[in-house]
């Protein structure tokens, strides 16, 4: 590589959403010059992530499943709930993964980036690692920056950079980029257990997992429900697995984040026996969990995925908005090589900022009422519902539609605030958090077949019967 060269893309950090935008803006635009600066010398470890259903269409469209297969199907997920009866009387609301067209996986990160960045070097990505940008000097749809390698260094220009660095924010620090006020207010602490635990009392005795599911219950995202608070339990290999909790701060006022973790952890019922023996690694924390920039492109400058927004872990959107992102980017970059002329980045601008919104109102009233078994599952239902039937299912037959975030319109605004103070009215009335032992499925799937077709009906039929179910308690109650 020569001291000097100009490229048509540069993308900082070589993570896998730096890879997937290489894939896809090379099957669109097979000429385009791409330069990737990483960092590590060697990707450490990172904290447990998947790939839920819709990156996995995205997956499939690049052609590189056979490279995603070696990662661990993502086998589902669990929510625990327990009360005043004990920890050996769990609710449990269960989604296992079933035979359909299209898994999820647990991505193992420092295994994945490695083989990415492989192969986009074997399709002509240039790569500069490790690299250390020591100067950047930015204007409109010109950037010009200086690398250090271990020989030398390297100058490199470009009309457009992509920051792919995640949380560490890069360029939004170098240029001290904005970013706005966001409702959701989360922290997280997290830790790695390792010298895996054995079922000590903590998971459900009476439990049900299919035989048929795709993994075994091992390999799913467990949830334990708490008020305003969850934790999350995510088996990354045979020796370790990752533990984290995240708290609602504006509920949770006041508290320091690693000493209540520690408290759950000598106190919790559940969470005690799940941690019984095994070592627990150091604490790591995050004050706020979920933020936005202000702007998520800047006349040559892409923020890419958690270099721009990150919402909440709950249901994994991350992955799946950033293979969304890469679909817009790679379209609009390819439409200026190929015609010389700049395009306007507004629509993906409002449309990813929507999607935000719509996002974040969702889950942050989903924290009003994670206490409750039966109406926080009936919200999941609802959740699968449109999901499924109205984002999945059309994605997997266009291309279109497979590249359109989630948002709501102002129907759906209407009937999702409906749904929201009705829960929230619901579970005030609760008088306690007990809960009878029981076991909801939640029967989400692409089945094969004529079951494929009626699945989006199948779901809205549950998220209607649970909702009906819940105002029909109330309507007896208040007569009584």
């Amino acid at each position: 590589m020569n001291d000097s060269k100009t490229y048509d893309l540069i993308i900082i950090g070589g993570g896998v959403s730096a890879s997937f935008l290489c894939l896809s803006l090379l099957k669109k635009s097979p000429n385009h010059k791409i330069l990737v600066i990483e960092k590590a010398e060697k990707f450490g470890p990172k904290l447990g992530e998947s790939i839920v259903e819709i990156s996995a269409v995205f997956i499939q469209r690049l052609g590189i499943e056979d490279l995603v297969k070696k990662q661990a199907i993502k086998s589902g997920l669990r929510f625990h709930w327990y009360g005043d009866e004990g920890v050996d009387k769990i609710s449990e609301f269960v989604s296992p993964t079933m035979p359909g067209k299209v898994y999820g996986y647990h991505l193992n990160r420092q295994i994945l980036d490695e083989d990415l960045l492989q192969l986009i070097q074997e399709k002509g990505v240039d790569v500069i690692r490790p690299g250390e940008i020591i100067d950047y000097q930015k204007s409109d749809y010109q950037n010009n920056l200086k690398v250090r390698t271990s020989s030398q260094d390297l100058s490199v220009s470009s009309p457009w950079v992509v920051d792919a660095t995640g949380r560490t924010l890069f360029t939004s620090n170098l240029f001290s980029l904005p970013y706005d006020e966001v409702n959701l207010k989360t922290s997280v602490v997290y830790t790695y257990i390792t010298d895996p635990f054995t079922n000590n009392g903590w998971d459900n005795p009476n439990g049900q997992w299919p035989t048929e599911a795709r993994n075994t219950a091992d390999y799913a995202t467990i949830h334990f429900m708490r008020d305003h608070e969850w934790w999350w339990v995510i088996k990354l290999n045979e020796n370790t697995m990752s533990l984290g909790m995240v708290l609602d701060k504006e509920y949770h006022k006041n508290i320091d984040e690693k000493s209540h973790f520690k408290w759950r952890l000598e106190n919790d019922e559940q969470i005690k026996k799940l941690a019984a023996g095994s070592k627990i690694g150091d604490l790591k924390q995050l004050n706020q969990l979920t933020y936005r920039a202000n702007e998520l492109t800047y006349k040559g400058l892409i923020l890419l995925g958690d270099s721009g927004m990150f919402i909440d872990p709950l249901a994994g959107p991350g992955m799946e908005i950033t293979c969304q992102q890469i679909m817009w980017i790679s379209e609009n970059l390819a439409k200026e090589k190929a015609t010389g002329k700049r395009v306007s980045w507004c629509k993906y601008e409002k449309k990813f900022k929507r999607s935000f919104k719509s996002r974040e109102a969702s889950y942050k009233a989903g924290y009003e009422f994670m206490k409750s078994f039966s109406v926080f599952t009936s919200w999941l239902r609802n959740g699968n519902y449109v999901y499924f039937g109205w984002v999945l299912y059309p994605a997997l037959f266009s291309y279109k539609r497979l590249k359109e975030p989630l948002q709501f319109n102002w129907v759906e605004w209407i009937l999702f605030k409906y749904f929201a103070k009705r829960y929230k009215s619901i579970v005030k009335k609760e008088k306690a958090i007990k809960k009878h032992h029981q076991i909801k499925f939640s029967r989400v799937g692409t089945p094969k077949g004529i079951r494929f077709w009626f699945k989006p009906i199948h779901l809205l039929i549950l998220a209607g019967a649970d909702y009906v179910n819940l105002e029909l308690k109330q309507l007896f109650k208040s007569k009584k």
